[in-house]
């Protein structure tokens, strides 16, 4: 049987199917969008639970500062390491939420560590502190350098109960928060999370199937707006 054909306008005439896809990928290997795609499968998404463990910041500027509030949120024991810090980090650590070690990067630092964040402006200290996070097997989010990162940061959505991650893996950070942007304004209502928990609760009580969940959460959620339609609307017109 000879091989099917896809008409692959590669000069306008069609080819094997199996010859048009191994030309397409040959050329998508040149792409970037394509290679972006293959560190993307790369990457495994998780939420950490960092409180009373100890993260490290290397680096005391504005982008570090901003990490530490997002550390402090998640509840870590946060140790900054940097020869300069903002005054607000300083504040942080004058009222104890967290260390400041006022000095370059030590290998030390990392003793006791869950988890470490890089963000100096400096290329070689990022590489010495991913490298040393390498050797101890520790997780490193090394900010605008995603190719000695073993982790990436993202925009955060938090919603309870919701929690959204948006990553481009450190190469659309803009964009990223665009997304973020977008995600946010289209969460549901409160109602609605109020109203799923009820029906959690009734779906385990009546040993409701898994698979007929979803079609019963649609069908309940959207019931108030079909009420709404045949009375009245919202605004009490």
């Amino acid at each position: 049987m000879r091989a099917p054909y896809l008409f692959y306008r590669f000069g306008g005439r069609p080819r094997p199917l199996r010859r048009a896809i191994a030309i397409h990928v040959a050329r998508c290997r040149n792409d970037r969008t394509w290679q972006d795609a293959v560190v993307l499968s790369e990457v495994f998404p998780v939420f950490l639970r960092l409180r009373g463990r100890g993260v490290v910041v290397a680096g005391g500027g504005d982008v570090a500062e901003r990490k530490v509030r997002s550390l402090l949120d998640a509840g870590a024991d946060v140790h900054v390491v940097a020869p300069e810090t903002t005054e607000a980090l300083r504040s942080l650590a004058n009222t104890g939420a967290i260390r400041i070690s006022k000095r370059r990067f030590e290998d030390r630092d990392l003793d006791g560590v869950w988890f470490v964040v890089a963000c100096t402006d400096d290329p070689a200290v990022q590489r010495t502190v991913a490298d040393a996070c390498d050797a101890r097997r520790l997780f490193c989010l090394a900010v605008d350098d995603v190719a000695h990162a073993s982790a990436f940061g993202g925009s955060v959505v938090r919603r309870p109960p919701f929690l959204i991650a948006i990553s481009s893996s450190g190469k659309t950070p803009a964009l990223t928060r665009l997304v973020r942007e977008i995600l946010e304004s289209a969460l549901p209502p409160s109602h609605w999370v109020r109203r799923a928990r009820e029906l959690r609760r009734s779906w385990k009580e009546r040993g409701v199937p898994m698979e007929d969940r979803f079609l019963e959460l649609v069908r309940a959620l959207h019931a108030p707006e079909r009420e709404a339609g045949d009375g009245h609307s919202p605004n009490g017109t």
